[in-house]
């Protein structure tokens, strides 16, 4: 019906902007002097195609293919055609005013400008006539040979009495009681008062012209591409050694898939690619067709690496000791293997200058371990802390002590840090209730200042305390309560927290 009334499908290569082709309509003044049956829109303005998506274009399911060579919709079931899976209606369009466009003219035209004359005056070339028995639809005056007859069966239902009218125009004429405005009768024969095959031209109808509107035709977003796999944090034998880009249904006669990778340029899309831990990658479906498409929205993934262990030993010593004014303290950091922190006055003082060696001095002592095939996010032993709960005198016992230690990894990079373990410490009264009279130890800071990082993750060294003896002493949270007069040992405990 379109291309019988003057319009052109030249140039339409896919189903969008056939589409679009037949949501446009005749001028106002070109409408008024076509004699034809179609000045409007020749569908739904909201009319949009949806494309097979790569699933469906792989598969057998019957897809609409536009054949741009017979300007017609053909079925295939063929794997790897590009096609429409469904027609829908797109509310969003509503409002969109979709242009006026030129279409061929009949010779034959109203006369719009003089009032008394039916036809326009003028001097017009004969048409090139259509055969109504083998229409080619590819003449530029669309106009069947009135001298050659239709096919057998071609009539519907219709009985002609007197006069057959082609093309002729009936303004406020009655025929059997109702009265025809404006009306074009095509092709129809007209018996008594019934006429068959008669349209009206010039009415108005759904998606009729808006007088003075012309908008270019409204552009189809393209697709978000899918990369796979998604983002995110992988273990060391998980990690994506590929990543593929899929353009989700793009037409690949419109739109151009391309990635980039942390931010560079962007390259064309010709297969899967490999990635480092920390990279970024974007993709999008470019238009290579502005006045189809627009360009599509952004795929962006980042994919991280953990490392897959760490091994390491430190180099331990205490330092900092601090207490009131009559702290005692002693350091033994000689043997890297073992270090021992000593405090408190064991002697009791009698008076006169006198004292009574009575007591038992407070200690503390580290001892260190080799750590390997440590994986991240995991507990591991960094060595022991065993502590006596002695018994001193005269407020000379360390309230706060560091222990220092040099970390040196060897896995997964080579680097040497510090990292200060802060403790505190209660001296309690000693009294019948054995937890009341437990000295306290608590770690200051568990969550250390110590952090590796390599391939775009950070991972931080974090300690905890786990007694090994409830018998001598107990962990609750960061504290170790150790029974008077008891040694008590706790495991330091690390993990290599990652921030992915």
């Amino acid at each position: 019906m379109y291309l019988a009334n003057g319009g052109s499908l030249d140039g339409a290569s896919s189903p969008a902007l056939v589409i679009a082709k037949l949501k446009t309509i005749r001028s106002d003044a070109d409408a008024k002097k076509q004699v034809g049956v179609t000045t409007g829109r020749s569908l739904d303005i909201r009319l949009v195609p949806r494309m097979t998506n790569e699933r469906e274009r792989l598969s057998n399911s019957p897809r609409a293919v536009w054949n741009s060579s017979t300007k017609r919709f053909e079925i295939s079931t063929d794997a790897g055609d590009l096609g429409v899976m469904d027609f829908v209606l797109d509310d969003s369009l509503t409002t969109v005013n979709f242009p006026t466009e030129s279409r061929t003219r009949t010779a034959l035209q109203y006369n719009d400008t003089d009032g008394g004359w039916v036809w326009a005056p003028g001097t017009h070339t004969s048409p090139t006539l259509l055969s109504p028995l083998n229409p080619t639809l590819a003449l530029n005056e669309n106009v069947f040979d009135p001298t050659v007859a239709p096919p057998a069966g071609t009539t519907s239902g219709s009985t002609t009495s007197g006069s057959t009218t082609s093309g002729s125009t009936t303004s406020g004429s009655t025929t059997s009681g109702s009265t025809t405005s404006g009306s074009t009768t095509s092709g129809s024969t007209t018996s008594g008062s019934t006429t068959s095959g008669s349209t009206t031209s010039g009415s108005t109808t759904s998606g009729s012209t808006t007088s003075g509107s012309t908008t270019g035709t409204p552009v189809t977003t393209l697709p978000k591409p899918i990369n796979t796999p998604s983002g995110g944090t992988f273990t060391a034998g998980a990690f994506p050694t590929t990543i593929t880009i899929n353009s989700n249904g793009a037409p690949g006669s419109g739109s151009q898939l391309r990635y980039r990778i942390n931010g560079g340029s962007w390259i064309n899309y010709t297969g899967g690619f490999t990635i480092n831990s920390g990279d970024k990658v974007e993709s999008r479906n470019f238009t290579t067709d502005a006045v189809l498409y627009a360009d599509s929205s952004i795929d962006s993934d980042t994919y991280y690496k953990l490392v897959a262990s760490f091994a390491g030993q430190t180099t331990p010593s205490w330092i900092n000791g601090a207490g009131g004014p009559a702290l005692v303290t002693n350091y033994n950091n000689s043997n890297p293997d073992s270090v021992t922190f000593s405090h408190g006055d064991t002697r009791l003082d009698l008076g006169n200058g006198e004292y009574l060696d009575a007591g038992v001095e407070n200690t503390m002592t580290f001892n260190r371990e080799q750590f390997s095939g440590v994986v991240p996010n995991t507990d591991f032993t960094l060595g022991t802390l065993v502590i006596l709960n002695g018994t001193t005198f005269n407020d000379s016992e360390a309230t706060s002590v560091t222990l220092k230690m040099v970390l040196n990894l060897t896995q997964p990079v080579t680097q040497s840090g510090t990292v200060n373990v802060n403790f505190t410490m209660v001296s309690t009264p000693n009294t019948s209730d054995r937890l009341a009279s437990a000295d306290t130890v608590t770690v200051s800071n568990p969550t250390t200042s110590y952090t590796v990082t390599t391939g775009g993750v950070t991972y931080t060294l974090q300690l905890k305390l786990v007694s090994q003896d409830t018998n001598s002493g107990l962990v609750n949270g960061n504290t170790f309560y150790i029974y008077e007069g008891a040694s008590a040992t706790a495991t330091v405990v690390g993990q290599f927290k990652s921030n992915r």
